[in-house]
């Protein structure tokens, strides 16, 4: 939390004194900041050498600093995870999903998942798990170890079926971020136009100001008007000789549009 001030106060006061007024992590916030740092500086470590064309070699080693990685910081996740409540403990069990694919440990993945549905539904920070759960439908059936197309294909749907069982338990939360999540993503999956659009509708209805109402609103956009066949929604411009122009300046005329930038 932040200490209000008076513009008068904060030029009166040394640096010093209003960072002090802010409210210092708590020791669960601490250590899973100092994990993730930890895995952060380590995979960068693991990965430095991996330059242009990757050998079967180096991919061997990778994985195998990998696995130590997994090794060292997992029994640290584990027992912040059973430590923790609240944000901190999803956050953490989000961190493990990730630690787990990374020590190639797909089974323990599967009781992650399972906890927060089970243990985390109502908490704000769940949302975050929305997308993390939806993209795990081949780890999840057991793709991972497939041996031919056939195999992963009918894993993917064995996993989407575990997904789409953890999404509906979500969308059951008392946290509008959470339903909100559910939502926006049951409309990215939904491949029928009008079905898709409906959702979306849905979700800009119940709940607009939440991150994905928000984000919905330009994913619902792109569904009705940004597809092959249809006409490009109309636009001004400025080029680079410092002319306005229009995109409908150049209807009958085949166009080329290049966006770019910096970040």
């Amino acid at each position: 939390m932040r200490g209000y001030l008076t513009a008068a106060l904060a030029v009166a006061l040394p640096l010093a004194a209003i960072s002090q007024t802010q409210t210092p992590p708590s020791a669960g916030q601490a250590e899973l900041e100092k994990l993730q740092q930890e895995r952060m500086q380590r995979m960068q470590a693991a990965s430095k050498e991996l330059k242009g064309e990757v050998t079967a070699t180096q991919m061997a080693k990778l994985q195998d600093d990998y696995a130590k990685i997994y090794q060292d910081l997992w029994p640290r996740y584990e027992r912040l995870a059973k430590t923790s409540k609240g944000g901190i403990q999803v956050r953490t069990r989000l961190d493990m999903i990730q630690l787990a694919q990374m020590g190639r440990k797909y089974e323990q993945i599967e009781t992650i998942a399972r906890a927060i549905v089970k243990e985390n539904a109502n908490v704000a920070e769940t949302a975050q798990a929305v997308p993390v759960l939806s993209r795990l439908s081949i780890t999840l059936g057991g793709g991972m170890s497939a041996k031919n197309a056939e195999e992963q294909q009918a894993a993917a749907l064995l996993g989407q079926k575990k997904v789409n069982v953890y999404l509906e338990a979500l969308a059951k939360s008392k946290n509008p971020a959470v339903q909100a999540g559910v939502l926006y993503y049951q409309a990215q999956a939904e491949r029928d136009a009008t079905k898709k659009s409906a959702l979306f509708a849905q979700l800009l209805e119940k709940y607009p100001t939440t991150d994905y109402g928000k984000m919905a609103q330009a994913a619902r956009f792109e569904a009705e008007n940004l597809q092959i066949g249809k006409a490009a929604p109309n636009f001004t411009a400025t080029d680079e000789n410092g002319k306005t122009f229009t995109l409908a300046d150049y209807k009958g005329k085949v166009v080329v549009l290049d966006f770019w930038g910096f970040w």
